[in-house]
């Protein structure tokens, strides 16, 4: 296995391919399954400060789906608060009715990966932190 491949097993990363109609498609692969995002998950978010924009940012759904796709073996120990964090921002009520509607689709999307890795998790026998969001 070469090492680029065998790499892409354990951390994830997003990567763009042609459909049959030539349109654009999105995917996020980790562990050896991939899952189909939306392009908007790519659209950054602006910091502004004074009126000025400072940097762009991923928008908060999108980092979080990182978050819980980002490693074959879980949330990373030095990123646990930060989905929860997350978490609240975007779901302050703990409700998917609390995401606005134009990101459930994103979210939905990201969920389904980190399922899927967290069944690549355990065929491998790997175990990753317990998380109450049920990603671990």
């Amino acid at each position: 296995m070469n090492t680029l491949k065998g790499l892409s097993h354990f951390t994830g990363d997003r990567y763009l391919k042609e459909g049959n109609g030539g349109e654009k498609e999105l995917y996020w692969r980790l562990a050896g399954s991939e899952t189909k995002i939306p392009l908007e998950s790519l659209d950054p978010w602006r910091v502004e400060q004074d009126g000025q924009t400072v940097c762009t940012i991923p928008g908060p759904v999108a980092q979080l789906g990182a978050y819980y796709n980002r490693s074959i073996t879980g949330v990373r120990k030095k990123d646990e608060r930060k989905p929860t964090g997350l978490e609240n921002v975007v779901m302050p009520n703990g409700k998917i009715s609390d995401i606005p509607k134009e990101y459930r689709e994103q979210y939905f999307a990201f969920l389904e990966q980190a399922e899927k890795v967290k069944q690549a998790r355990q065929r491998l026998g790997l175990t990753a932190p317990k998380r109450a969001s049920g990603t671990s």
